[in-house]
């Protein structure tokens, strides 16, 4: 059976070598190696098979098998040469061979497409960057980019210079165009944004700003003043609605007051976020006018109820006689006042 994967690793040698995930080593006057895989993976459903070929030259070489797990990611090779007899007899270059067979549970990086090399099967034109070659094809920039299908739609030229970028981004970028499983982060998604603003590619605009909306288990979060400064800078308008309705309290925006991105927000923005304060506030006032009203009207029903109690009270039989009693003799008082009023007015004249 044909290995999944190949690999040759030389390392130069002197006292002790690291290179990736090998290291050499001479250690009680014997030459050691130690091999590493996928150790950042604490998972225990991955495993990795295959064999390991340790070549000191031409023809001298010793064999291992390799089995990689989640609770066992390294291996040691132990007393491979003699120091005094590596010293003596070889170079200080040693070889590993690296054959893998089987891998089980292991995000596939093959995926990840190589640009710097021809393939005439999928590459059919060339980007210059920096002096170096970059080869992808047309049909698929032309489809997602508009800048690169205004450039081929009107030129015959299979090979285009690019000014202003930088090689390794250009990659980079080119890896999220692509169908490929690259991985945003919170390093590289303010570059991809504007690499995806300089060529008009929306497919990665979109990709960015929803890595921006959604939370992301074990990443480093994002300044939240710098969150609003992309969502400004290249018109996200969902992030910047997700933001705006995020901002329940006057406490969600306390964040932006120490950020010093926020300061670099433009004039419109800030519109939206005080708009925003404000809506919070009086959405704070309403609730303490709600709880007063609650209370008054609470409060006006018990007093109502006391008003009940005393027209039940006055409703006495024996109060009500005694008030017509009492306005009774007091009207008799008042008749027989006028009578008087009226005869001394009577002699006068």
């Amino acid at each position: 059976m044909p290995p999944v994967e190949s690999h040759v690793i030389p390392i130069y040698f002197t006292q002790i070598a690291r290179k990736k995930n090998f290291k050499c080593f001479h250690r009680n006057g014997w030459l050691h190696a130690t091999i590493q895989c996928n150790s950042t993976d604490r998972s225990p459903f991955w495993s990795i098979s295959g064999t390991c070929r340790v070549s000191f030259g031409e023809n001298d070489s010793q064999n291992y098998s390799l089995h990689f797990t989640g609770g066992k990611s390294s291996l040691k090779l132990k007393n491979l040469k003699k120091s005094a007899i590596f010293e003596e007899n070889y170079s200080d270059l040693i070889k590993f061979h690296v054959d893998v067979y089987k891998v089980v549970g292991i995000w596939d990086k093959s995926t990840k497409i190589d640009f710097t090399k021809p393939n005439g099967g999928v590459f059919d034109a060339i980007l210059l960057v920096e002096g170096r070659r970059i080869y992808v094809g047309r049909q698929v920039l032309r489809m997602y980019s508009k800048f690169f299908d205004r450039i081929f739609h009107s030129s015959e030229h299979t090979q285009i210079v690019l000014e202003g970028g930088k090689y390794e981004e250009i990659i980079e970028f080119l890896h999220f165009l692509y169908p490929t499983n690259a991985e945003m982060t919170s390093s590289n998604v303010e570059r991809l944004l504007n690499h995806s603003k300089r060529f008009d590619v929306e497919i990665v605009r979109n990709r960015c700003e929803n890595w921006l909306i959604s939370d992301h288990f074990g990443e480093k979060s994002i300044d939240f003043g710098l969150k609003l400064l992309l969502a400004e800078r290249f018109e996200l308008s969902r992030l910047l609605n997700e933001i705006l309705n995020s901002l329940e309290s006057l406490e969600d925006v306390r964040p932006l007051a120490v950020s010093g991105f926020y300061r670099k927000v433009g004039g419109a923005i800030k519109i939206r976020i005080l708009d925003r304060i404000l809506e919070i506030s009086r959405g704070t006032e309403d609730s303490d006018d709600g709880e007063t009203a609650s209370r008054c009207s609470i409060g006006h029903c018990e007093d109502s109820e006391d008003v009940m109690e005393d027209s039940e009270d006055s409703e006495d039989p024996d109060d009500v006689e005694s008030y017509e009693s009492e306005y009774s003799e007091d009207s008799e008082a008042g008749n027989d006042a006028d009578d008087d009023s009226r005869e001394e007015k009577s002699s006068g004249n």
